[in-house]
């Protein structure tokens, strides 16, 4: 049997734009480590009572709202900035002053669909209690740097049989759409690596005369 946790439409604020050499969304890996702290505070705080843990994540973006401006017409857009630490009333004439961190921040809206290494084989009523213990944790909790503002839904979905994991799908994606799924690319970089290494042996061919 399969099960997946979905957390549809949770809006966050001031999350983290910047990820190593991109900017824009967060890195995956900040979704990750919000799935196995929430997984890890699951199992902690409700003292084994659920014998699982949150093994992926699949993150959809719904809405994106990069903090940026454009400081001249046709130009580039730049991140808002501030100064850390902020300048008060008091010290405002005082030197030096305090320098400018780059940063980039976004309000954003995403879907999460989390899926469980092992099923629960829970009631009704006990599936419901999951998920409001996990819209509790949540809201107290950070994802990618950000402040969860609100959660659209929480549902645990399960499925035995092929019939059974269709419906789940159908379900999921009505909870997440619309939306842009990040999928895994890496083969393109191995192929990239690959064609750049035989352009190179071939420009260090030795010269013949």
């Amino acid at each position: 049997m399969s099960q997946y946790i979905v957390l549809s439409k949770i809006k966050i604020q001031n999350a983290n734009s910047i990820a190593g050499f991109t900017w824009g969304f967060p890195a995956i890996t900040q979704f990750l480590g919000f799935t196995h702290a929430l997984s890890r505070k699951i199992s902690s705080q409700y003292n084994g009572e659920y014998d699982t843990e949150f093994s992926g994540c699949m993150v959809v973006a719904n809405q994106v709202d990069n903090k940026v401006y454009q400081p001249r017409a046709y130009g580039d857009f730049e991140f808002l900035q501030s100064r850390n630490p902020p300048v008060l009333e008091k010290n405002k004439n005082y030197s030096p002053s305090p320098p400018i961190i780059e940063e980039g921040k976004l309000n954003t809206t995403v879907s999460l669909v989390i899926e469980l290494s092992q099923s629960l084989d829970l009631t009704t009523d006990e599936v419901k209690k999951l998920e409001q213990k996990i819209n509790s944790l949540c809201h107290v909790m950070r994802i990618a740097g950000g402040s969860v503002i609100d959660i659209g839904a929480i549902k645990l979905f399960s499925a035995t049989t092929e019939a059974d994991k269709t419906k789940q799908l159908a379900r999921i994606k009505r909870l997440c759409m619309p939306g842009f799924v990040l999928l895994d690319r890496s083969e393109y970089l191995a192929e990239h690596t690959t064609n750049l290494a035989k352009v190179t042996s071939d420009q260090l061919q030795p010269f013949q005369a």
